[in-house]
């Protein structure tokens, strides 16, 4: 689906339930699974929103698993009430289209897409084990019996005992798989509740067509279904009431860098449902589940108890589903060159013989068009270089560079070779330009004692390169890297570019940031990690890809943000290198600090208010202006 498609079906939506809320058709407040509301489920079925990606044959509108996945998002961010539907649109349906008979689906699907049926699911042993492992997961055996199956023992519920039941029931012998699906009518005598979650069957007899699927093949087809489903975006989704309280007008000061920091997890996860919709994604779904937890634990220290929206209701608890390892993405070539060049070549300053040997090979010449014998790479390559040298901790100005010579093509200048840096890096600091000199002075420049010449952008987006720079004072950040006091008036202007043809130096200070970001991450590679922290490295590394697809500073905030948490989850684990540990510190530092981009990203939030917070998810249209400086630099 084109993103101008999912902007009219989102707008189609907003306005369908924007119309029933004003109506009181549904109290928003109470969550979409709250109390199930068959009505309205009908109402959604009657609109072509429940099984939308079946086939009209089947009741469907033949759309794709990225259009459920947006009428899922709207759906739950306006509260609309799902638990009479979800079930059967999520893991019922999908259940049938993988593994039924036509007559089973012909008998079913119609008729939840029309919302006028519900479903639940019941798992035994091998499907709950995983996630309940000692506790006596509930068994529940299918015997052949006269042209059908007798079903006794007891499963565990997922969803409302409502309508059809999908049953994972024990047909085999008590090793291996041997688990079967079967389709249950509820309405079957010996069927009892036995609790919140539990079913109990005493003798009930399935006919011989109830039987979904190949005998004993349930369990797999479960988990492929199963692990779809999971990347659904009901789990953190629920919570978007409790951010809205956050960024209310009347929520105290301090909550702003928090609010930024979970807008932050929000918004990448919500991309990333958007960019794994249709696909299993485990790791996806396990990290949705601790961000999600975050939100209301933000709320509880932030605001009295009058001002606490109710947590909503949880959508029907899935266990975790094992999925298949995916492989790793082959590296970037540029980047695997940079590693090679880089393996093992350390030196305790800048090292000329190592930056020969760099540019001597393509590396460096990325960022140049092909008639100056460059790649012409984009920012996503630039990135991975970035990366790649950030994982190496050679100490040497490859993002300084590589990002010079970026900026130098948006101003249509050519690049000169040497070591570059650029400025200015901080907000404070304004050099002027006036008939062809510079003036003023800039702090903290990075390798500047070692670079031929500068990229120093202006006011009014002017780009200047000038000479090998005056350095007026030296130095050194925390992880021991050059950060050097620079005199304008001292250098020689090289070349200058039109004005309104480059950057403006807070577009400078985000490009930086998302470069520094690049190198955090491939640093933060290297220290040893956990599940979670491995999970929060994938979401940082979207972000930081989806950062360098479209610059803009709400992107390039989450980025930065995203690679922090990543990088404070692995620095927490006891042991790592106390040298990694400085550089990654040092960098988080630089061209704005993280609680500088939380504080500006919360406040962002705080301007939208609690209406306009989700469409600053996920309307790229409603992003901030991308002109403001980040706070507190």
């Amino acid at each position: 689906m084109r993103q101008a498609e999912a902007a009219e079906l989102r707008r189609e939506l907003r306005g369908f339930l924007s119309a029933a809320i004003a109506a009181g058709e549904y109290d928003p407040a109470a969550g979409s699974f709250g109390p199930a509301d068959p009505r309205f489920a009908a109402r959604l079925g009657a609109r072509g929103w429940l099984g939308t990606c079946w086939s009209r044959a089947l009741g469907g509108q033949e759309g794709s698993a990225l259009d459920r996945h947006v009428i899922a998002e709207e759906l739950i961010a306006h509260g609309a009430p799902l638990r009479a539907s979800w079930v059967a649109e999520w893991l019922a349906g999908p259940l049938l289209l993988a593994a039924g008979t036509p007559e089973q689906q012909r008998e079913l699907l119609p008729r939840f897409a029309a919302g006028r049926l519900s479903a639940c699911i019941g798992l035994t042993e091998a499907a709950t084990e995983a996630a309940l492992p000692g506790s006596g997961a509930p068994r529940c055996l299918a015997r052949p019996d006269r042209g059908g199956w007798r079903l006794g023992g007891r499963c565990r519920l997922v969803g409302d005992p409502l309508g059809r039941l999908v049953l994972l029931a024990r047909t085999g012998d008590d090793q291996g798989p041997g688990l079967s699906l079967f389709l249950v009518d509820l309405a079957l005598p010996g069927i009892a509740p036995l609790g919140a979650d539990l079913l109990a069957f005493d003798g009930v007899f399935l006919a011989g067509d109830r039987l979904l699927g190949p005998p004993e093949a349930g369990l797999a087809i479960w988990r492929e279904v199963a692990g779809i489903a999971r990347g659904a975006p009901g789990g953190w989704l629920r919570h978007l009431p409790l951010l809205a309280a956050l960024a209310a007008a009347d929520g105290p000061a301090e909550a702003e860098p928090v609010l930024g920091r979970l807008l932050a997890g929000c918004a990448t996860l919500q991309a990333m449902g958007l960019a794994r919709a249709g696909r299993a994604a485990p790791g996806l779904a396990a990290l949705a589940a601790a961000e999600a937890e975050a939100i209301p634990a933000a709320l509880h220290r932030l605001l009295p108890d009058e001002a606490r929206p109710v947590p909503a209701e949880p959508p029907p608890l899935l266990p975790p589903v094992p999925g298949p390892r995916r492989p790793a993405r082959p590296p970037h070539p540029l980047a695997a060159e940079t590693a090679r060049l880089l393996d093992g070549r350390f030196s305790s300053g800048f090292d000329p013989d190592l930056w020969a040997a760099l540019e001597d090979g393509p590396v460096l010449r990325a960022a140049l068009p092909p008639e100056l014998g460059g790649d012409g790479e984009g920012l996503p390559g630039l990135l991975a270089i970035a990366e790649a040298a950030g994982a190496a901790g050679a100490p040497l100005p490859i993002a300084e560079t590589l990002l010079g010579h970026h900026v130098l093509a948006l101003a249509g200048l050519a690049p000169p070779i040497g070591p570059l840096t650029l400025g200015p890096v901080l907000p404070g600091d304004s050099p002027g330009f006036g008939q062809g000199l510079l003036a003023g002075r800039l702090h903290r420049l990075p390798w500047a004692r070692h670079a031929s010449a500068a990229v120093i952008v202006l006011e009014g987006r002017r780009t200047v390169l000038a000479g090998r720079p005056a350095i007026g004072a030296e130095g050194r950040n925390g992880a021991g890297e050059p950060r050097d006091l620079v005199l304008l008036e001292e250098m020689p202007v090289l070349a200058a570019g039109e004005p309104g043809t480059g950057l403006g130096p807070g577009e400078l200070r985000a490009l930086g940031a998302v470069f520094r970001a690049a190198a955090m991450l491939g640093a933060t590679g290297r220290l040893a990690g956990h599940r979670r922290s491995r999970a929060l490295a994938a979401a940082a590394r979207f972000a930081l890809r989806r950062a360098a697809r479209a610059p803009g500073r709400f992107a390039i905030a989450c980025a930065r943000l995203r690679v922090h948490a990543a990088a404070e989850a692995a620095l927490a684990i006891p042991g790592q290198d106390p040298a990694l540990a400085r550089r990654i510190a040092a960098w988080s530092g630089e061209f704005g600090t993280e609680s500088g981009w939380a504080r500006w990203l919360g406040r962002r939030a705080r301007r939208a208010g609690a209406a306009g917070l989700w469409p600053l998810i996920a309307d790229p249209g409603r992003m901030p202006d991308e002109t403001e400086e980040t706070d507190d630099e």
